[in-house]
């Protein structure tokens, strides 16, 4: 349900918006229906001394029927890739909670999931403490602020959101590894932990958790991230 209620609200921002970028100049909705889209049916204009009439009808016609050829294309292919997301969407639904279907969503399929998974792997294995985030998320700068406070701290971070055409692979894949497409995602010693203040289980609580078990700092240590 909620899925079909973003699929209409796109639906009508992107057909106002597609209205109004590809209108031709000189062809303007006024508001009023029994006004004429042409302003001025011809002009006259001289030439030397000579006047020569000009319709003005035929070139915004041709306008007006670039744009209706133009639009036509654009909705065709906007009903596609809502179908196509929606297809996305509905099938991981049948595996996943909404959330990671989502992830799954955006990312799309025309990728290698084994390869996606691979890259992760080789990054989390070679490297002591790793942090998947976005750069603008309020859960990612205190995972980082934590780990400045605790000092010396070795800290990989990888960015999902440059560019998002990559992180947005990255992240569906990550949920599919964990059972948490949320970020930040962090791992240590090649294990993941969870996120910041939630995880997926016992084992993978999330750093507060970890910090108010006293476990963090140890973790840190037996992978080399803390000197």
């Amino acid at each position: 349900m909620k899925f079909s209620i973003f699929v209409n609200i796109a639906s009508a921002m992107l057909l106002v918006r597609a209205t109004v970028a590809f209108a031709p100049q000189g062809v303007q909705s006024t508001g009023r229906s029994n006004r004429s889209i042409h302003n001025v049916d011809s002009f006259e204009r001289p030439i030397g001394n000579v006047r020569l009439q000009s319709s003005s009808s035929s070139s915004t016609d041709e306008k007006l029927a670039e744009f209706q050829e133009t639009a036509s294309e654009f909705f065709e292919n906007m009903g596609n890739s809502i179908q196509y997301r929606y297809g996305l969407f509905s099938s991981a639904l049948k595996e996943y909670n909404f959330k990671q279907s989502m992830a799954i969503t955006i990312a799309g399929d025309d990728y290698d999931s084994e390869q996606v998974q691979q890259e992760i792997r080789s990054i989390v294995d070679s490297n002591p403490c790793v942090m998947f985030i976005w750069e603008s998320s309020p859960s990612c700068k205190k995972a980082i602020q934590a780990f400045d406070s605790m000092g010396d701290v070795t800290v990989k971070i990888v960015r999902l959101d440059d560019p998002w055409s990559e992180g947005n692979k990255m992240r569906a894949e990550l949920g599919k590894m964990t059972g948490k497409p949320s970020v930040p995602s962090v791992w240590i010693g090649g294990e993941y932990v969870g996120g910041y203040d939630a995880g997926v289980s016992d084992q993978a609580p999330g750093l507060v958790t970890l910090a108010f078990q006293g476990t963090l700092r140890p973790k840190l240590q037996e992978a080399g991230a803390l000197q």
